[in-house]
């Protein structure tokens, strides 16, 4: 009797210490869509695509002082293909204050869906950025936008994405002899490092550099703004 009780006991024991030391690996695990801040003060706006729905309800935060819901739409039109059906759809849009973590529920008609989102502090994503040959790295240090360069006929651009960070697209906005316009280049492979120039533009007006890159860690955005200005020499 007594050796069947010490049994038990040590199978138990085992039990007990075997499910004390192993890891949590049951556990749900949940993925976040990250989002990047553009400056210690500013606010982000996502939209969230809702699945084809009549009716949008019971839309809420888990943290609404990280992500708050602001508003959401719904929109109903007539399919391409059968233009006898209709379908609808929806989006809601979020607004992201601060750096944290936070679920978004909502109902589309009467099934429940949720979003988690990811809001991180502005980062610089670059380790260099030159426009028509000048340095505007640290000019982004604390913010995506506000950097200046000097504007010229041909607009050169080279830049180099920080520790995860690689380029996706380079975007600039010019003015030519006669209009406003744009040339914009992206890069499937998103290379660690991209150059991009563009003759005819006029250096005598304000032009506007944008580079987007990629956060291959986390899956976040930046994008940043250089304003290149008319030069003041003379």
């Amino acid at each position: 009797m007594k050796k069947r009780i010490s049994r038990a006991l040590a199978l138990v024991m085992a039990a007990v210490l075997t499910f004390s030391i192993s890891p949590a690996v049951n556990v749900e695990a949940k993925s976040y869509d990250v989002y990047y801040l553009s400056s210690s003060t500013s606010t982000k706006s996502i939209s969230i695509n809702v699945p084809s729905a009549k009716k949008i309800t019971n839309v809420s935060s888990t943290a609404p002082k990280v992500v708050k819901p602001v508003s959401y739409s719904l929109t109903t039109g007539k399919e391409l293909v059968d233009k006898k059906k209709t379908t609808n759809s929806g989006s809601i849009t979020v607004m992201g204050y601060k750096p944290g973590k936070a679920t978004i529920k909502y109902k589309a008609d009467k099934k429940s869906y949720s979003k988690n989102i990811q809001i991180k502090k502005y980062q610089n994503p670059l380790s260099k950025l030159t426009i028509n040959g000048k340095n505007v790295t640290s000019q982004l240090n604390k913010s995506a936008s506000g950097a200046t360069a000097t504007a010229a006929k041909t607009m050169k651009v080279n830049a180099e994405g920080k520790g995860d960070w690689v380029v996706e697209n380079i975007t600039i906005y010019y003015s030519g002899n006669s209009s406003f316009n744009y040339h914009s280049c992206s890069y499937s492979n998103r290379p660690k490092k991209a150059s991009y120039s563009l003759p005819n533009c006029n250096s005598k007006v304000s032009n506007t550099v944008s580079v987007e890159l990629l956060n291959k860690k986390d899956g976040g955005e930046i994008t940043v703004y250089v304003y290149a200005v008319p030069s003041t020499k003379k």
